[in-house]
């Protein structure tokens, strides 16, 4: 089994998707079709509709009526919480369930997301590793959770470095006071380990002239920039 389907296939259960029905086959299958095709037109439900068909031998629009079946079964079973997770905050329960496409569009769009998440993320350790701060120091998961919610909510923290730091004192249960010591030492950490040659190949458009280490925030909002730059 491929990543993808692998992730769609724990996606569904968490949805409440009963693993190996048929109805389950055919939305599995339809997810991924359309995850593998991300700019085709909305039309492309048709064509799904039908290579599901041909696979299993049956009539697309048997296909598509047992996938909106299952949709509308989704919709009933799973909690909120699992629905705003995946659909949005403005989901709810008591609205009537999503068009096929507008529910196999989302989950498909949720992986991309998580896709480009994960490649984020292993670029970040990377650069951290090259910097010199290592997984072994506290302010290591700071800098790479605070990066990735700059990287993927800039403009929400943009004048606020505190509302940055509260939503890791709320996720590791510390104070803003550790969170900041922390990634200051880690930074003071990667110029002892590497100087400022090095530190100045990712950030010399920041990088103090006079010596001295960058701030916090700087080497935060050099990282999640770099990301975008990287990226694509």
């Amino acid at each position: 089994m491929s990543d993808v389907k692998r992730e769609v296939s724990s996606i569904l259960k968490e949805l409440q998707v009963q693993e190996g029905s048929e109805r389950s086959e055919y939305l599995k299958e339809a997810i991924v079709i359309v995850y593998e095709n991300p700019n085709a037109p909305h039309q492309v439900m048709v064509k799904v509709y039908g290579i599901i068909g041909a696979r299993h031998d049956c009539d697309a629009k048997y296909i598509m009526v047992q996938i909106s079946k299952e949709i509308e079964r989704v919709w009933k079973q799973t909690n909120q919480a699992t629905l705003e997770k995946y659909f949005g905050r403005t989901t709810s329960k008591q609205f009537c369930p999503p068009k096929v496409i507008a529910f196999i569009t989302a989950l498909s769009d949720y992986l991309h997301v998580q896709e480009e998440q994960n490649a984020s993320r292993k670029m970040l350790m990377e650069i951290l590793q090259q910097i010199g701060i290592h997984s072994c120091l506290k302010g290591y998961r700071y800098i790479c959770d605070a990066t990735l919610l700059l990287y993927s909510e800039e403009e929400a923290f943009e004048n606020s470095m505190n509302e940055l730091y509260m939503k890791l004192v709320s996720r590791y249960d510390t104070s803003i006071e550790a969170i900041e010591r922390c990634i200051r030492n880690a930074i003071a950490m990667a110029y002892k380990k590497s100087g400022q040659k090095v530190m100045k190949s990712y950030f010399g458009y920041i990088a103090p002239r006079n010596g001295g280490n960058i701030t916090n925030g700087q080497l935060l909002h050099a990282m999640a920039e770099y990301l975008h730059t990287h990226i694509s």
